[in-house]
């Protein structure tokens, strides 16, 4: 997991983002309960990122999003840590009472 910002100032919605490299792994990624699960193409010069190549050495790799860039979101801040709690709590690799986060519901 790494705790990631954006190139361009802004506020953003909190999301998970992975690259699309054929290893990534949307279900694990909806794991962590964020709004947002962002798989998206691999641009050239990502190519040389510890994330892109964790995912080619398969590792799971996640790049968490808060809502702003320049300074510290107390609020967003918060809910990002509180969802890598629960990934690692659903991954039974701490024990965390948290909560689900949110919940894809599917039209059937």
């Amino acid at each position: 997991m790494q705790f990631a910002s954006f190139y361009m100032p802004g506020k953003f919605m909190p999301h998970v983002r992975m690259m699309k490299t054929g290893f990534e792994d949307v279900e694990l990624a909806k794991m962590f309960g964020m709004p947002y699960v962002v798989l998206r193409k691999v641009r050239p010069y990502e190519t040389t990122t510890l994330n892109y190549n964790w995912q080619l050495w398969d590792t799971k790799a996640f790049s968490i999003y808060t809502t702003s860039t320049n300074n510290v979101d107390k609020v967003s801040a918060n809910t990002a840590i509180r969802c890598i709690l629960n990934f690692m709590s659903k991954e039974k690799i701490i024990q965390y009472q948290g909560h689900d986060g949110y919940i894809l519901f599917k039209n059937l």
